[in-house]
């Protein structure tokens, strides 16, 4: 064979494997941006998570200490009911926070607060008209079914953010 039998023959060979190699980088390149893109999302979703959960579990730290149901309501003093009810006020707070700094990633994933929202502030707002007033029995209940329908819109968003999570997987 001649030299320009070689030069035909590798020329081909050469530009293909420069070719598939550019290609491969490219791909390899796309996926990793996309897997980081994923892994980030992953996170924000993961940890909203913790922090709805870690709100729930003082929720129910709550609903045992001052319920009607562990404890009988001529007991139910207002001390430990605030002091339980503001590290939850302030938890629901940074859920709510974090949320609107990552509002575009979660509508993406068709994740809304406001249901968690809604049943905070009407609990909230609630909780703001009988404050320095002595409960009736009636307000005692009605702060139960208030705080037992927030608990229940958090389940209803970690249940949410779960499902996301799951899809991960």
């Amino acid at each position: 064979m001649e030299t320009k039998d070689w030069i035909l023959l590798l020329i081909p060979i050469v530009c293909n494997g420069l070719f598939i190699f550019c290609f491969q980088s490219f791909v390899s390149h796309k996926l990793k941006k996309s897997e980081k893109h994923r892994e980030v999302i992953f996170d924000i979703i993961n940890k909203l998570s913790k922090m709805v959960c870690e709100n729930y579990e003082m929720i129910i730290l709550l609903i045992n200490e001052c319920s009607p149901g562990f404890t009988p309501v001529e007991l139910m003093k207002p001390a430990p009911f605030e002091n339980l009810w503001n590290p939850i006020a302030h938890k629901t707070v940074q859920i709510y926070n974090y949320a609107q700094i990552h509002n575009v990633i979660l509508k993406s994933k068709n994740i809304s607060l406001d249901d968690f929202v809604n049943s905070y502030e009407t609990l909230a707002s609630f909780l703001g008209k009988i404050i320095n007033k002595p409960l009736s029995t009636e307000d005692k209940q009605q702060i139960f079914f208030l705080i037992t329908e927030f608990k229940n819109s958090t389940i209803a968003l970690n249940t949410k953010l779960e499902q996301v999570l799951s899809k991960k997987i």
